[in-house]
């Protein structure tokens, strides 16, 4: 009976689109992606964005937050960040966390469903951030420490 549930659990994991899918990596095309952010507004990525910064962790999000609002806007041109918020409970999300974000001075396009940014690689504990060159993704880099992210944006 154990080893019948135990196959049928491994089976719906396989059959997962989010664990299906085959993550980005250098030299591949970046397919669409539309995200709302925190204003409700749909973004879609466009030939100027450069950099996608993609986050799944909460602590990495809440180190990346000062990081970005102090960069000057001239260096935020042109950087999509994305974070996956898709394991927050609806009430969290809509009481507290996407309230707090409208303080912020960026545009952060939110992930409400993990199969949204299952294509995008990940780390854990790690922010991932993919240089873009038109819709391929030219680099792919991931920052335990944040601090290190406008330098990279300089390149």
């Amino acid at each position: 009976m154990l080893r019948r549930l135990f196959a049928l659990l491994s089976l719906c994991l396989l059959l997962n689109p989010a664990a299906m899918a085959a993550k980005l990596a250098v030299g591949d095309t970046m397919p669409p992606l539309a995200l709302a952010d925190q204003f409700d507004k749909t973004h879609t990525l466009t030939a100027d964005t450069r950099w996608l910064l993609f986050s799944h962790d909460r602590a990495i999000s809440d180190a990346l937050h000062p990081v970005l609002a102090a960069l000057p806007a001239a260096q935020r041109a042109g950087v999509v960040y994305v974070a996956d918020i898709s394991r927050m409970p609806a009430l969290v999300s809509r009481l507290f966390a996407v309230p707090a974000m409208r303080e912020l001075p960026f545009a952060v396009w939110l992930a409400r469903d993990a199969a949204n940014v299952a294509i995008l690689p990940r780390e854990t504990g790690k922010l991932t951030v993919l240089a873009l060159n038109g819709d391929k993704v030219a680099a792919l880099h991931y920052l335990a420490d944040v601090g290190a992210l406008p330098a990279l944006l300089v390149r």
